[in-house]
């Protein structure tokens, strides 16, 4: 047999194939071959539906829940199970999709999420930082009022804003007023140590290593940094919320350690907390996550800011499993 009848032969039981892909088979009509597509989300995507879903799940189906069990009257009796379900919903609606999605992503909790032990030292230094930044950030705020108020807010819109204002602020003296150690405690609790843990989970967790995946790390802080600001719905605060979110950010990433984040977030609310329970209702008219109450001159506001730099020097200092981090990937 010659070399085309082996060729012929080889291939006589062969179905014939088009072009376009399409197999011929003499018995039967055309097949299509399907190539199966995988396609996976990108790191940055994930992490922002990630937190948009979360927004949606905890400020309007948790807001929703809540009123529905215990109604509009934030006063009186319904003091005490607003903030149970305040808990509750963090819980459920933040640390829950949390865990969800770093098994939807395949993760491993101990890397992913930085689950180190983080130091006594770094950890120190973290509770000093914060607490200084409380004070540069006083003395910030105290700055964009009186720009706000003598030069970027007309007027006529100023007494909308000022209601608004008391709004929110009613709210909270609501849920935060502390009437004696057992309350105060309880309180702590719910607005200092479960938004710590729970938020933390959220933001410098999972969204933060979702975002270092796919972009610059001055990038990916300033984005954490930044939605968790827009995720307290309190727009005066964006700026303090943001700073504070992209140090909680980089002090995670610098020691490897998402409990740093938790402790930074733990010692700020609890700084709060412990504030407006020794100042009693004077201590109302600011947002629970915006500092200390009471006037904070520019002299104490600098020598705040030199105290935070210092404390986040020796902090760099002693955390060095980093400094393999080309300046390029900043």
């Amino acid at each position: 047999m010659s070399d085309a009848e082996q060729t012929d032969s080889a291939g006589a039981d062969l179905p014939a194939q088009s072009e376009t892909g399409v197999t011929r088979g003499d018995a039967g009509p055309p097949q299509l071959q399907l190539v199966p597509v995988h396609w996976e989300m990108s790191p940055v995507t994930f992490g922002l539906v990630f937190l948009i879903a979360v927004f949606f799940s905890y400020q309007l189906v948790g807001s929703l829940a809540t009123i529905a069990v215990i109604g509009f009257d934030l006063s009186g009796k319904n003091v005490q199970p607003m903030r149970l379900a305040t808990a509750i919903a963090q819980f459920l609606f933040l640390l829950g999709p949390a865990v969800v999605a770093v098994r939807l992503r395949k993760w491993k909790p101990a890397t992913a999420l930085r689950l180190h032990a983080p130091g006594l030292v770094p950890s120190i230094l973290v509770v000093c930082g914060v607490i200084a930044l409380q004070f540069v950030l006083q003395g910030y705020m105290e700055a964009q009022e009186y720009i706000l108020t003598h030069y970027l807010i007309p007027p006529s819109v100023q007494p909308l804003l000022k209601k608004l204002e008391e709004l929110i602020q009613g709210m909270y003296r609501e849920l935060l007023v502390m009437r004696s150690p057992a309350e105060m405690l309880f309180v702590w609790f719910v607005v200092a140590l479960t938004p710590a843990i729970c938020e933390e989970a959220v933001f410098r967790g999972v969204a933060q290593s979702a975002f270092e995946r796919g972009m610059r790390l001055r990038w990916a802080f300033l984005l954490t940094g930044s939605v968790f600001a827009v995720f307290h719905l309190y727009p005066t605060q964006f700026v303090p919320l943001a700073l504070i979110g992209v140090f909680l950010s980089v002090v995670v990433w610098r020691g490897n350690s998402l409990y740093l984040g938790i402790i930074g977030h733990l010692a700020n609310n609890s700084f709060a907390v412990v504030t407006l329970y020794l100042s009693g209702d004077a201590g109302m008219t600011k947002d629970i996550t915006a500092g200390p109450g009471g006037l904070a001159s520019a002299g104490i506001a600098l020598a705040a800011l030199a105290a935070f730099a210092l404390f986040l020097a020796l902090f760099w200092k002693a955390t060095r499993s980093n400094d393999s981090i080309s300046p390029q990937a900043m």
